[in-house]
């Protein structure tokens, strides 16, 4: 606010608005979108009542524009904290989703005879006949088929386990894997979980 001066100082109210004036371009913050207001009516005041009118009248412009600029600020705080907000709870569900990932249990594996069986269903043999001693090329090559997909579903077990599985003893579950183009040794589950999971 501008302070009250006394009449006496100023010789013409135009000598106390010319110093109005000044005094509120002085004050009037650098950049302001609100200039303030005074002269805008038509004429000039020619009395120190109309001076003092015009004065209140921009004070009070001055206030309301001062007004609806923090509130326009304040707005845009809470716009920006509540997309921050929004950010935060989409992190925290992918962080949670993630832990939830790694915690699951893993998926049950398929057991051995489930696979021969399927096996012997799509070339239209018997699981007797996978699991049997015939030596046809047929059989064999089915017989193969069958022990490549054991290993793939059960990597980190032992080749003497998967010969149990067909009857066989590791060595000739060996020259299978060997002939199909599998890997014979057995990975570790940590490693096998950690291929399952990527």
């Amino acid at each position: 606010m501008i302070p009250h001066h006394p009449e006496a100082r100023f010789q013409t109210p135009q000598e106390l608005v010319s110093f109005c004036k000044r005094e509120y371009a002085r004050l009037q913050p650098a950049g302001s979108r609100y200039p303030y207001a005074i002269g805008r009516a038509a004429g000039e005041p020619t009395t120190i009542e109309e001076m003092r009118a015009r004065v209140i009248e921009s004070r009070q412009r001055i206030e309301g524009a001062a007004r609806r600029h923090a509130a326009q600020e304040a707005a845009k705080r809470t716009e920006a904290a509540r997309q921050a907000k929004a950010e935060l709870t989409k992190a925290a569900k992918y962080a949670i989703d993630l832990l939830a990932k790694d915690f699951a249990p893993p998926a049950p594996l398929e057991p051995p005879r489930r696979i021969i069986a399927r096996v012997a269903r799509r070339y239209g043999v018997t699981p007797e006949a996978i699991l049997g001693t015939s030596h046809s090329a047929r059989i064999v090559a089915i017989r193969w088929e069958a022990i490549r997909l054991v290993r793939r579903a059960h990597p980190h077990r032992s080749l003497p386990w998967i010969g149990q599985q067909f009857n066989r003893d590791h060595s000739t579950i060996m020259h299978a894997l060997r002939k199909m183009g599998e890997p014979t040794a057995s990975m570790p589950l940590a490693a096998v979980e950690r291929k399952a999971a990527a």
